[in-house]
């Protein structure tokens, strides 16, 4: 599964960075209550507020060089209500807060379009979340408590789902499932949030091309994999995310006509050609990946030496 699908991570700092930083208010240290209004150096609105008790409350605005950027609404001196965040004219981030924290819908803008929809419940993401590109939409995910919980859905650029991933308690679990055009292409196992199970690929008519077992993200076990028409072709063992033990090849749904060995990772032993019927026609050693001798060509009388192997034997 590559980067580009990854689901947003709460505990990343980049998702920290969407809503940490809280609407700032006036330095209200020691004024009496009532509406004030700040001015700049220049003469121009910098803030517009109201003090209670030494505290903000109500409704607030703040400006930078004139300019609007910020909307909040305080209570008790904590941002309560909807707050608004300007870069020049355009609204770029927009939240709701109950006394202090984040809870509601937070949506930020880019261009005039929605980025993202996160809902929010006492300062973590809780509920639907949703993502966007060009106003597309790109990701919906589900949070409890600020952990990803359930599907989360990817979609291509013509809104079909991309990808299904599965999480419980924000670890990946269980099946994902990767789609093209609507198409099933790949399924990836997963539990608490390492590849382990089977990846299984698809073919253009639905049925499984490769079953590769996985386990804490290596392949690990008997890889196999079929012909169109789901006929066996060849079987692969894999230890620590390298070959080892017998490769072989077959008929599609016949026998083995080829064999070879490998340990961790090299073809090591004898590597050995069938005939249809199963018996044995060519033969080679190998050590670490390299021949040890030529290959030879099982005859009536024995085993004879090649002076040209028309390959090397490695499956």
């Amino acid at each position: 599964m590559s980067d580009e699908t990854a689901p947003l991570d709460p505990d990343d700092p980049a998702f920290d960075a969407l809503f940490a930083d809280p609407p700032e208010g006036a330095e209200v240290d020691g004024l009496p209550d009532g509406d004030y209004e700040d001015l700049d150096e220049a003469g121009r609105l910098a803030a517009r507020y109201s003090i209670q008790d030494g505290k903000l409350e109500g409704p607030a605005e703040f400006y930078e060089d004139g300019a609007l950027t910020q909307t909040c609404a305080f209570r008790a001196g904590r941002l309560h209500g909807r707050c608004l965040i300007y870069e020049g004219e355009a609204l770029v981030q927009e939240t709701t807060y109950v006394d202090g924290v984040l809870d509601g819908e937070a949506v930020e803008y880019e261009d005039g379009g929605p980025t993202s929809r996160i809902a929010f419940k006492d300062g973590r993401p809780h509920g639907t979340a949703e993502f966007y590109e060009e106003d597309r939409l790109v990701q919906r995910s589900t949070f409890d408590q600020g952990y990803l919980e359930g599907e989360s859905l990817f979609f291509d650029e013509a809104g079909e789902v991309a990808q299904r991933l599965p999480f419980a308690a924000g670890l990946r679990q269980g099946k994902s499932t990767l789609y093209d055009q609507g198409r099933r292409l790949v399924e990836i196992d997963f539990q608490d949030d390492r590849q382990t199970g089977l990846l299984v690929t698809y073919g253009p008519n639905g049925r499984p091309m490769a079953k590769i077992p996985f386990k804490d993200g290596l392949k690990e076990g008997e890889a196999r994999y079929f012909d169109p028409d789901g006929r066996l072709v060849k079987s692969e063992t894999f230890k620590a995310d390298k070959p080892d033990g017998p490769t072989r090849e077959y008929l599609p749904g016949g026998p083995c006509v080829k064999q070879s060995p490998f340990v961790a990772g090299q073809l090591t032993g004898w590597a050995i050609e069938f005939t249809p019927k199963g018996k044995e026609a060519f033969r080679q050693r190998f050590e670490a990946g390299e021949p040890v001798g030529p290959k030879e060509e099982k005859t009536a009388f024995g085993w004879r030496a090649l002076e040209a192997a028309p390959d090397d034997g490695e499956g």
